[in-house]
């Protein structure tokens, strides 16, 4: 190398330097978190009067304006960042700004060029048009294998690119060393592809669908102009890894959404602008805005769905109140009556008529209707292990149902719920609704004072959910699909004078489809779609139900109790995901689950009329460790 290009080279390395630290404190003013890629987070948009975007424009980097203090059109806009207008960081931008521009314009003048540059294939170096300079076509800038290769425009005028056209970068070229030094004002073309900084003396525009790719825009004087455009500054990083931004903050959920985008880009998918932009987020920012994405919500439907279902078995089961006996009829062999579904209690108003006959031909009540309303509520407190959040449940709904006596000992009915849940997660991540129908066929049969019990029921439910995401502006997504509930329950007692111990076995099985969320409001870009699942889960149970019967002129009315302790097992709280932007990102999130092991209390009181109504109602507790679920039931009913 000759001596004067040796020097012309070693000023041009030096004045780079200068103009590399000039541009690193122009960027490192716009954030005060640093990302893990390098320098501060750094301004996508500057501008000396007014910012104003048409569309949902995207930016990755911050927004800026000073000494003006108008930035318009954000929302629809999405700004990945910070904005800044007229405020101490956007002026100390400006006068970086000022710097880094009068650096570039007094490097020595380098290649001429001028008119349309479009078609050519240009190496590091210098580049200067006294006048304007377009672009029309694909320009290449070819960085012949050195990633530190510079590449340096000065533009005495105006930078006007054609609809359409590309700068493109080959051989290891960087588009985070590209600068367009611009005498008056850039325009880029209706969906040109730019790359580089553009540092242009008074305003630059993009028209609609032109993105920059790398780089900035920057007005120093006059305004930016954007229209539906991507704009994502320079990540020092060859990739963008959103598990190594999150480090050590996230949870078990949130390093599960981050590793599946980070799959999904080690398998040679593109990431979408807004997902690059989550690695410049601080850990602790990230681990919150991965928890939004995750739909935490989807893990409340199963759940909701199993509490509906268990609080219209309870009421077909006597809600777990008195002995346990559901029905009877007319007289059993010991001359003793069994009325309003208990154990058979002394007849002590026979018909003096009756006891004339040594078998008496008393009619008895076979048949048997009801109607019941029902509700719940329960609590689970989330994990910080996984970061799940509480979840609440509540539940409602009217049953009714119809009983036959087949003999003194056996019965069976038929009975039908409507009804529905609502369902949230606190901190305001995402809630639900299910419109439920239920149906059931239940039996029991009796030998002396044993009896057994059984119910097989089947649920429909049609479910709505909603999330929210407040990262770079609100989201909103929702997804409606059916979910399929079996269920069964066998449970056998003896009763001791007024005491019943029993024991009881339910199991249920809760499947939900496949299915995708809509966008009702923002951008789609976040929406998850969801695996198909069948939860299963039991429950063991063991206790003792007490009762005390009152005779009155007319009737008699009952006080039942019970107390007994549960074992849940299997179950499933967790669900499995992808975003939809991104396939094959599949992922689980965990949702809050309650202790296995609680403890079962309820207290009913009934009252019978010798005419054949009844009329009753039951509360109930169940409590664990980091659970409580409440319910209670009102009950009318006729025998005839």
């Amino acid at each position: 190398m000759c001596a004067a290009r040796l020097l012309r080279s070693q000023r041009l390395q030096a004045l780079f330097g200068a103009l590399v630290l000039g541009l690193g404190a122009l960027t490192g003013q716009a954030s005060a978190q640093p990302t893990p890629y390098g320098p501060p987070f750094g301004f996508a948009v500057l501008a000396g009067s007014t910012v104003t975007n048409t569309g949902p424009s995207e930016i990755l980097g911050d927004v800026g304006v000073s000494p003006g203090s108008a930035v318009v059109g954000f929302p629809p806009g999405r700004v990945y960042g910070m904005i800044y207008a007229a405020n101490a960081i956007s002026a100390q931008g400006q006068a970086d700004l000022a710097t880094a521009y009068d650096i570039l314009e007094g490097l020595p003048a380098g290649n001429v060029v001028a008119g349309d540059i479009g078609g050519q294939t240009l190496q590091a170096g210098t580049y200067t048009s006294n006048t304007t300079l377009a672009i029309t076509g694909d320009l290449i800038l070819d960085g012949q294998g050195n990633s530190a290769a510079i590449f340096v425009f000065q533009i005495g005028s105006t930078l006007t690119t054609a609809s359409a056209s590309r700068v493109l970068l080959i051989n290891g070229a960087n588009a985070a060393n590209v600068y367009f030094q611009v005498g008056s004002s850039a325009t880029l073309g209706t969906t040109s592809e730019f790359r580089g900084r553009i540092l242009a003396l008074t305003s630059v525009t993009l028209n609609t669908g032109a993105s920059i790719n790398c780089g900035a825009a920057l007005a120093r004087n006059g305004a930016v102009t954007l229209d539906t455009n991507v704009i994502a500054i320079c990540l020092a990083a060859a990739s963008v890894s959103v598990g190594n931004a999150l480090g050590g903050a996230g949870s078990t959920s949130a390093l599960a959404v981050a590793q599946a985008i980070d799959a999904y880009s080690a398998g040679g998918g593109t990431l979408p602008l807004a997902f690059q932009a989550l690695a410049t987020l601080d850990a602790a920012s990230l681990a919150l805005v991965l928890q939004q994405l995750s739909g935490e919500v989807a893990t409340s439907v199963a759940p909701a769905a199993a509490q509906t279902m268990d609080s219209f078995l309870d009421t077909v089961m006597s809600s777990r109140s008195g002995p346990g006996v559901l029905s009877a009829s007319g007289y059993d062999d010991d001359n003793t009556i069994s009325v309003m579904g208990y154990a058979p209690v002394a007849a002590g108003r026979r018909v003096a008529a009756l006891e004339a006959f040594d078998n008496p031909a008393v009619a008895s009540k076979d048949w048997n209707v009801w109607i019941a309303g029902l509700a719940g509520y329960s609590f689970t407190g989330g994990s910080a292990a996984t970061a799940s959040h509480d979840r609440t449940v509540r539940d409602f709904g009217i049953a009714a149902g119809f009983e036959r006596q087949l003999d003194p000992h056996t019965m069976l009915g038929l009975s039908v719920s409507k009804g529905g849940a609502s369902f949230s997660i606190a901190d305001g991540f995402g809630n639900g609704t299910s419109d439920a129908f239920h149906a059931a066929l239940y039996g029991r049969t009796e030998q002396d004072d044993t009896y057994v019990a059984a119910v097989a029921a089947y649920g429909y439910h049609d479910v709505t959910t909603e999330r929210m995401l407040t990262f770079a502006g609100i989201d909103r997504f929702a997804a409606r699909f059916s979910a399929h509930n079996l269920a069964g329950e066998i449970e056998v007692g003896h009763r001791f004078g007024n005491f019943t111990p029993y024991a009881s076995l339910r199991g249920q099985a809760v499947t939900t489809p496949a299915y995708a969320e809509t966008t009702i409001a923002g951008r789609p870009i976040f929406a998850l779609a969801y695996d198909g699942q069948t939860v299963v889960t039991g429950r063991a149970e063991l206790g003792i139900k007490a009762d005390w019967t009152h005779d009155f002129e007319g009737g008699h009315m009952t006080l039942n109790s019970a107390v007994g302790v549960a074992q849940d097992f299997g179950g499933n709280t967790s669900k499995t995901a992808s975003f939809q932007a991104l396939p094959g990102s599949r992922f689980t999130v965990e949702g809050a689950a309650a202790h296995q092991t609680s403890l079962l209390v309820s207290v009913g009181l009934d009252v019978a009329f010798d005419n054949g109504f009844s009329a009753g109602g039951t509360v109930a507790a169940d409590l664990s460790t980091n659970s409580s679920a409440y319910s209670g039931t009102a009950r009318l009913s006729y025998r005839w």
